[in-house]
């Protein structure tokens, strides 16, 4: 099924991109509301420091 449509994908890429990329940018949005509310609550992971 992929192999019959990649002609398409090269003639429009945007029903491809689109998509891939709003998932991208939800898991990046998750990602820092997650951090910075562990941040904010202290239940984050504690901070290591090397020496």
């Amino acid at each position: 099924m992929v192999r019959e449509n990649a002609v398409g994908v090269t003639l429009n890429p945007w029903p491809v991109i689109a998509p891939a990329a709003l998932v991208v940018l939800l898991a990046v949005a998750f990602s820092i509301v997650i951090d910075r509310l562990a941040a904010r609550t202290g239940t984050g992971l504690p901070e290591v420091v090397t020496v």
